[in-house]
């Protein structure tokens, strides 16, 4: 052991690996030593560096010595978790209910796409919108989920209205 971490030592091997070109290059060594570093000397502190290194139940659950804005971002961040897989539906429902509605037409397709895209920018811009002023002020963690529920009813009065 060196350092107090455990070591793999090597002897008369290669080592191939491909370039940005896809160009193979191999190292040919007669001696290699790999040092294990364990998982608590490689951090040196309880923080994760990464939004994508916590599970949701940790963004919701946060220490209190973490600085205001880092706590902000993570609890936005964690919102965002749980909102958008939900759009996965409604974006889809909210863009389809145009063209479900009114018969096809081959002369007057152009108004239902406008339509339907204009709305889907709408709902998706409002979305990141309140995320970010989430990631600033948790009091609009509101606005961020009533977009959601408002996009689901706009979708519903696009499909039980004619619209077009």
């Amino acid at each position: 052991m060196q350092n107090n971490n455990p070591f793999l030592e090597l002897r008369n091997g290669n080592r191939q690996a491909y370039d940005e070109n896809d160009n193979m290059t191999k190292l040919y060594f007669e001696s290699c030593v790999i040092e294990l570093i364990s998982e608590k000397s490689a951090a040196t502190s309880n923080e994760k560096s990464d939004f994508n290194e916590y599970y949701i139940g940790e963004l919701f659950t946060l220490d209190n010595n973490l600085p205001s804005l880092k706590r902000n971002k993570l609890m936005a961040e964690g919102h965002q978790r749980l909102i958008w897989p939900l759009y996965n539906f409604i974006l889809t429902f909210l863009g389809l209910s145009v063209f479900l509605r009114q018969p096809y037409n081959r002369r007057s397709h152009a108004k239902p796409i406008i339509i339907s895209v204009l709305s889907l920018v709408a709902v998706v811009f409002l979305h990141f919108t309140f995320q970010n002023l989430l990631s600033r002020n948790l009091s609009f963690v509101f606005a961020s989920y009533a977009n959601f529920f408002v996009a689901c009813l706009v979708s519903m009065w696009f499909y039980k209205q004619k619209v077009i």
